[in-house]
């Protein structure tokens, strides 16, 4: 309403006029104007598609009140022929086998004037809990339009194939638990990233002064700590790289919280993932062994991190006494960096 009164004289006119017990301001008064744009938003939509072809984009998600729901988009071509994806509704499912999904579709086609044989694609989330159903779905559509092709979600499955992969090697699960401790603790509160933006603004504008960094337009913004998510792409690459940008500047704050602050099981943690400086070589692996060593050992070098010799005999910290026959080299290469490549294929075959 405030919207439209600021864009309309007329609408504005009216509700000054209007009396107090008319303001068009109740819970149900809202929702039929809401249901009124939703309708015309809808025609608009049906009228561009017209009686051409468009792919369903599926996906299911539970409600704050806990009712399973499956949102559906349609992608399609205007007039212009350039792509647009439009979100249509919202169906609430009270089961969630391919038979109901479909009978669901089902109704909400007809609602919209929207034929089953205009479909030319199917997309859904294959890496979801319901995978399995909307495996059963496409079949279903796919068995009255044979042109309705299903297209994978591949690039989702590629991102929880990795992080499944790296959760199965030790080393790997344990280096993110730790990363998840340090951001734990390191934004804890604001008070501490606030300390570690000012360190790190300390720091930028040192290397500025050294000349070590350049400066302009876009460069040098403002960083912060993301935490990763499974299903968020690309989020534990942000995070390592956000980490190595500001790693001076977190130890700084680990320090503060380990001397000055008042929760002791923070100051505990922080004093454990201190080892996290240790830790950083495992994940940078996009340019293979050498170049990733290469990069530690710059790493390290900069920060005074003892660094080990990779020539010396691996010790098993769990059995310390027993000989394995192999140098830290062969173990941190072979059995931590290879083992990942390894497995990441194995994963692939089986999805």
């Amino acid at each position: 309403m405030d919207y439209s009164i600021k864009q309309n004289d007329v609408v504005a006119k009216a509700f000054k006029n209007a009396p107090n017990n008319n303001q068009m301001l109740s819970p149900k008064i809202q929702r039929d104007i809401t249901e009124c744009f939703a309708k015309e938003v809808l025609g608009h939509v049906m009228k561009e598609i017209g009686n051409g072809v468009f792919s369903l984009l599926v996906d299911e998600c539970r409600d704050v009140s806990d009712k399973e729901q499956m949102a559906v988009v349609l992608r399609y071509l205007d007039k212009c022929g350039l792509v647009q994806e439009k979100f249509v509704g919202v169906v609430h499912v009270e089961e969630t086998t391919s038979s109901y999904l479909k009978s669901c579709i089902d109704l909400l086609f007809s609602q919209l004037g929207l034929n089953l044989e205009q479909v030319r694609g199917q997309g859904y989330d294959g890496a979801s809990n319901m995978s399995g159903e909307f495996n059963g779905l496409q079949a279903k559509i796919m068995n009255e339009n044979k042109s309705a092709y299903y297209v994978h979600c591949f690039a989702h499955k590629l991102n929880l194939v990795v992080v499944a992969i790296a959760k199965k090697i030790f080393e790997v699960g344990d280096f993110f638990d730790m990363v998840s401790v340090l951001l734990n603790v390191v934004g804890a509160s604001c008070k501490r990233k606030d300390q570690l933006r000012e360190h790190h603004q300390e720091e930028v504008r040192k290397a500025i002064g050294c000349g070590e960094i350049a400066t302009g337009t876009g460069l040098n913004q403002e960083l912060s700590l993301q935490r990763p998510g499974d299903t968020r792409w690309n989020s534990h690459y942000k995070t390592l790289l956000g980490l190595s940008k500001m790693f001076s500047s977190v130890v700084k704050v680990l320090e503060y919280v380990e001397k000055d602050g008042t929760d002791t099981g923070k100051r505990r943690q922080a004093r454990d993932v201190e080892s996290t400086k240790r830790e950083l070589e495992k994940l940078r692996t996009n340019e293979g062994w050498d170049s990733l060593m290469r990069k530690v050992y710059c790493f390290c070098e900069k920060h005074d991190i003892p660094v080990l010799d990779m020539e010396d005999a691996y010790v098993n910290p769990k059995k310390p006494r027993q000989k394995t026959g192999i140098n830290n080299e062969h173990y941190y290469c072979v059995d931590c960096f290879f083992a990942v490549l390894d497995l990441l294929g194995e994963e692939f075959n089986d999805r």
